[in-house]
């Protein structure tokens, strides 16, 4: 069970629509933790609210995702429990790459060096 997370560099990018596109290319359920901006709209049929607790454990759907994709989100803990449970897959695709790998372990880090890079 995949799930993404938007994040406020899709914003940035003025990629929603890429975002949204993705999300419904690969299916996936979508998300977002602790933002400014609205990166996903919450009217999508994919989209599944953001989680209460600031974890996705606290999330009705989907329970125990077995893989998350970040897009565009610095994740921080402020919690001894991660945001994102250690079992699952990690992609990490955002444009700040100083952070990338500091606070969750990340199977593919995927770097973008500028905000185009998302909108083409």
């Amino acid at each position: 069970m995949p799930l993404l997370i938007a994040g406020d560099e899709i914003y940035t990018a003025r990629a929603s629509a890429k975002a949204v596109k993705l999300a419904e290319l690969l299916g996936m359920p979508v998300t977002q933790a602790r933002q400014i901006y609205a990166n996903f709209p919450e009217t999508h049929p994919l989209w599944v609210g953001s989680p209460p607790a600031a974890r996705l454990t606290s999330l009705d759907f989907p329970k125990n995702p077995d893989v998350v994709i970040n897009v565009g989100n610095k994740l921080q803990h402020n919690s001894p429990q991660p945001i994102v449970a250690r079992e699952a897959k990690f992609i990490d695709m955002r444009i700040d790459s100083w952070s990338m790998g500091n606070v969750m372990n990340t199977e593919v880090p995927w770097l973008r060096t500028s905000p185009t890079v998302l909108t083409t």
